[in-house]
């Protein structure tokens, strides 16, 4: 009988984290009422513990993981602001912080089950990213600058349609596929052929969208993973020798590498964008977005260097920029809110996480390719906003835990021969 119960909530719970990852990747999340989201999370968590105590215990109250430990303080920090006003920060972002921060514990609960469970969720997940992008790229067909209204807080046509989030999403999944089909970690015909499909369209839809960052940094994961591993005690060496070349040659021919690309394109953004760019490395006037963003930057960098312990408050939206916020990074943008304390709890929830997932991961072709994926995360934090929801929970659960599914599988293949 207890069996039974144990069973039955099992299948409650996966249905219930399938349907909560479901409005977390598709659009429609943004007009969902908190408060159902919040009584599906309250659900997940009396769901999990019912059918795992010792699985929970772990898991979601951190007793053994050291990122569980630092996000539940980086939450108390936000909340102690957010009850004494230190900043104009709201509940919104509060709440925004708490659903990236749960893909965490979601992650740790799900990896310690079978990889049937994870492939299942890795499945939903493809296939809400995949519907998605079909009307991602329908909505850019029409207008070109779907995505950037959606990001200035605005409608567009379709509800479906996918934000920067979402792009920056799915540059997550092109650099897995990349990298999986590289590694020839995906063994059946079909299969290769299904994410060669995949991975062609995807990458089309980011063209589309007209979001450079996003390009650049899929041509630079390419770098990455088409490089071969060196296995011997040289290979640190050989990684910082070899960075350093690619660095050297990249910063003396990228005017020209701008340049050229600003021509080839015949997106009008992306043209634009290129031509900036182009300007920046050849030492010319640099204007338009690229100047904005280098100014956001150091204003950022200005209000961290003048209020380095606490920071200015957490301000967030376009009135921010008057109490010294740029907007434009996250990483950067912390430090200049929260000062040193938090700014660094944030970037050490994104190592150790990463840590963990990584020594959890036998195959050394994947770890490799999840690897990849962090330095890319994290460069992005760098110079973009990583506070949504839909990006935290590709990020830290969608992605993650596919990556442990194939590597549980591809372990148990090699245990039986």
């Amino acid at each position: 009988m207890i069996n039974k119960k144990v069973k039955y909530s099992s299948l409650l719970r996966d249905f219930v984290v399938t349907i909560y990852i479901i409005l977390t990747l598709m659009p429609t999340y943004l007009s969902s009422s908190p408060i159902l989201i919040i009584v599906l999370m309250i659900l997940i968590i009396s769901l999990c513990f019912v059918t795992n105590p010792i699985i929970f215990s772990n898991s979601f109250l951190g007793l053994q993981q050291v990122t569980v430990m630092l996000a539940y303080s980086f939450l108390i920090f936000l909340l102690i602001f957010l009850i004494f006003g230190y900043g104009d920060i709201d509940f919104y972002y509060f709440y925004v912080y708490l659903r990236v921060f749960f893909a965490i514990l979601l992650f740790y609960y799900y990896s310690n089950l079978n990889e049937k469970l994870q492939r299942w969720l890795s499945l939903i997940s493809f296939l809400a990213m995949f519907i998605v992008s079909i009307f991602t790229s329908i909505a850019l067909h029409k207008n070109p600058y779907s995505v950037r209204i959606l990001t200035s807080g605005k409608q567009v046509d379709s509800f479906l349609t996918g934000g920067y989030s979402f792009i920056y999403g799915l540059l997550f999944y092109c650099i897995m596929i990349l990298g999986l089909l590289n590694k020839n970690v995906i063994m059946t015909k079909t299969k290769k052929f299904a994410f060669c499909i995949i991975l062609g369209f995807f990458i089309m839809v980011l063209y589309q969208s007209s979001l450079t960052i996003s390009l650049i940094l899929l041509i630079m994961s390419m770098f990455f993973l088409f490089i071969p591993s060196i296995r011997n005690g040289y290979s640190f060496y050989y990684w910082i020798l070899l960075l350093f070349t690619l660095t050297v040659i990249f910063l003396n021919y990228a005017d020209v590498i701008f340049y050229k690309l600003s021509i080839w394109t015949e997106n009008f953004e992306l043209s634009v964008r290129f031509l900036e760019l182009s300007n920046f490395f050849s030492g010319n006037n640099v204007n338009g977005d690229m100047l904005t963003r280098l100014n956001l930057y150091s204003t950022s960098l200005q209000t961290f260097s003048n209020n380095p312990i606490l920071g200015v408050g957490g301000y967030y939206g376009h009135d921010s920029i008057l109490k010294g916020i740029g907007g434009h990074s996250e990483l950067i943008d912390n430090f200049a809110r929260y000062g040193i304390i938090v700014g660094l709890n944030y970037i050490l929830i994104i190592i150790s996480f990463s840590k963990y997932v990584a020594k959890r991961i036998v195959n050394n072709k994947l770890k490799k390719i999840y690897l990849v994926m962090v330095f890319v995360y994290i460069l992005l934090g760098i110079v973009n906003n990583l506070r949504t929801v839909e990006l935290g929970t590709i990020f830290f659960f969608t992605i993650p835990i596919y990556i442990y599914s194939i590597d549980q599988k591809n372990n148990k293949s090699i245990r039986a021969d």
